[in-house]
């Protein structure tokens, strides 16, 4: 399985990183994939052939017994209940969070597969991994299933791009970040004819639920032989947040093998594993630099540490702790244009203790973890961190992850100061919480460690007091998986509001009813859902930048046209003032019944519009002729 996996991870990695390369040199047209194809399973076959380890040892003839099949059918029953429920229970309407369409039962049933699942790995059964990487595909898949076209705002730009690179081979400009990304699912999409929307959908919560259960297993057998302590790790996992995994994005997947070539720079003692490493690495930067240049720069320290040269090591060392301090945020300076007008963005609000008290006792005790979960991560890191000292004997290469999350740490720092005036304000601290993330996947050794130690000292209690720590990590998982995806509670609003159907029905009728340039005023889920149905149709020359018919937020002029509609009036003065911006005669203003203002905008859009047109009493188009 080990080989298997390792080799699945190679193959995959060729394919993305010989397609992002080949995107980036010519074009994933037929000849690109086929080349994509050739040059990759070529490498892959070479690889195989030189891996002194190629031959796969027979193993010993596998003995199922009743119990195994027993428990894997007491999994499988709720288990499969709760696909079902997702299934019955996808919307194509605007919806926040996706606990609202969700029955309360759902996280009963969640549960008690969560103890079952415990129970089968504690009896040793031999499908028990497999049993971790379906908890843990329905516990990253939720929001792919409840949400019938799509979760987030950013899958819709990149489907369209993908589906715009199928028809004509590539998107200009050219761009070397996510090309990793477009080549892999295209190539998925041309081998099997699955849609480019439902891999684009699954592909993150899939390959997660895939490679990382089965990736902690491998890695953490080359220390423990206790196969059950090892895969109650991996379950205890779970407990930490992973909403990374819920959404499939460039940023988000390579996160993934960012993460997958810090396992396996873990146990890195040979050529192929140095290989492995330099394959995921390379996968995380063809996919997102913000990932993929700090997993190079661990694949750099790897190489490093396996020299001979003690002294050259040194200053080695030091470089790459420079490199990797210092590499994104002149990265972001220069996106910023040098742009020296530094800013305190620090949040201080993040060190404040919260115990939430006003709700029923189960709301207060999520919450309670909820707002204190970076106390709970710093601790697990600070006692990883000391177990690792404590064992320094067998975790001599520790330093490296520490050298890491120390250099992620400086370079939020500095990221925090700059401006990030190319960007509209709600995402300027997007940015530095990237870096974050970066730094906890750095420290997955130092918790790895911590909750271990901890799942370790559980097991050598008694019955009473395994069954209790038993319920308690089972409800631990279950509250993260709560708090890990949009949520809409009294204690919070995720605001986010989904892209629905009668989103989709008003860009399609703002389509067929124009008959001269016209422009689009909406929020960013009806411009998803132009990008879903249209892709780019349109773009209009503006001092000789390209701007898009709808607005997209970032920062764009159209975004900012559509924000003095909502936030000022939706008066004819304001919108021919958009219509000047790009010399068009007709403007739709787009108006959702769930905005907080919709009452007041209503009547000052209808008296002031030229006509508008009712979408299933949920979408209203307002249209403004010259």
């Amino acid at each position: 399985m080990e080989k298997i996996l390792k080799y699945s991870l190679i193959l995959v990695s060729l394919i993305i990183s010989i397609g992002g390369l080949i995107y980036k040199l010519y074009a994933l047209n037929n000849l690109g994939i086929f080349l994509t194809l050739f040059v990759s399973f070529s490498i892959f076959i070479i690889i195989v052939i030189l891996n002194k380890k190629v031959n796969f040892e027979k193993n010993k003839t596998l003995s199922i017994q009743m119990k195994d099949w027993l428990f894997l059918f007491a999994y499988l029953a709720p288990i499969s209940c709760l696909f079902a429920i997702l299934i019955k229970n996808a919307t194509s309407e605007s919806i926040i969070s996706p606990w609202t369409k969700i029955p309360v039962y759902f996280f009963g049933l969640y549960f008690i597969s969560t103890i079952i699942l415990l129970i089968n790995i504690v009896q040793k059964n031999i499908f028990s991994t497999i049993l971790l990487s379906i908890h843990y595909f329905l516990s990253f898949s939720i929001a792919a299933f409840i949400y019938k076209l799509g979760y987030g705002f950013d899958p819709y730009i990149h489907e369209a791009a993908i589906n715009h690179i199928i028809k004509f081979g590539y998107i200009a400009p050219k761009t070397f970040y996510y090309s990793g990304y477009y080549s892999l699912i295209i190539i998925l999409h041309k081998i099997t004819f699955i849609p480019v929307f439902l891999i684009n959908k699954f592909i993150v919560p899939f390959a997660a639920s895939i490679f990382l259960p089965t990736s902690i297993i491998t890695v953490f057998k080359k220390w423990l032989d206790d196969d059950v302590k090892i895969k109650i790790l991996t379950l205890v996992l779970l407990f930490l947040p992973f909403n990374i995994f819920i959404l499939s994005t460039p940023q988000n997947l390579a996160y993934l093998f960012l993460l997958l070539t810090v396992l396996y720079s873990l146990t890195c003692k040979s050529h192929f594993d140095l290989l492995l490493i330099y394959l995921l690495g390379f996968s995380a930067f063809i996919i997102q630099p913000i990932a993929g240049i700090p997993a190079l720069v661990l694949v750099a320290y790897s190489t490093v540490y396996n020299f001979d040269n003690n002294k050259l090591k040194k200053y080695l060392y030091a470089l790459l702790f420079l490199l990797s301090s210092l590499t994104l945020p002149v990265l972001f300076l220069i996106l910023n244009k040098i742009n020296l007008n530094l800013k305190n963005n620090i949040d201080l609000s993040f060190f404040k203790i919260i115990i939430p008290h006003k709700e029923n006792i189960w709301l207060n005790a999520v919450y309670l973890i909820n707002s204190n979960w970076q106390y709970i991560i710093i601790l697990l890191i600070l006692s990883g961190i000391f177990l690792a000292w404590k064992n320094r004997q067998n975790c001599q290469h520790f330093f490296v992850y520490f050298l890491m999350l120390s250099s992620s740490l400086i370079s939020y720092f500095f990221i925090i100061f700059q401006p990030f005036d190319f960007l509209i304000n709600y995402e300027r601290s997007s940015y530095a919480d990237r870096i974050i993330i970066v730094a906890v996947i750095f420290s997955i050794p130092f918790l790895s460690l911590s909750l271990y130690k901890i799942t370790n000292n559980a097991l050598a209690q008694n019955r009473q007091v395994k069954i209790t720590m038993a319920i308690s990590l089972s409800l631990l998982v279950l509250t993260n998986l709560y708090l890990s995806y949009p949520r809409l509670d009294n204690y919070f609003n995720s605001h986010g509001t989904s892209t629905s159907l009668n989103d989709i029905k008003a860009v399609q009728w703002i389509n067929s009813d124009a008959k001269n340039d016209y422009i689009v005023l909406a929020n960013q889920q009806v411009s998803a859902a132009s990008l879903h149905e249209f892709e780019f149709k349109k773009y209009y020359s503006v001092n000789k930048e390209d701007v898009f018919y709808y607005p997209i937020p970032t920062g764009g002029i159209l975004y900012q046209s559509y924000l003095q509609m909502i936030n000022e009036k939706p008066s004819k003065e304001n919108a021919n003032k958009a219509m000047d911006i790009v010399g068009a005669k007709t403007l739709y203003f787009v108006l959702n019944k769930y905005w907080w203002a919709f009452p007041k905008l209503f009547e000052e859009a209808k008296n002031e519009a030229n006509s508008f047109e009712n979408i299933n009493n949920d979408v209203y188009v307002f249209k403004y002729t010259r």
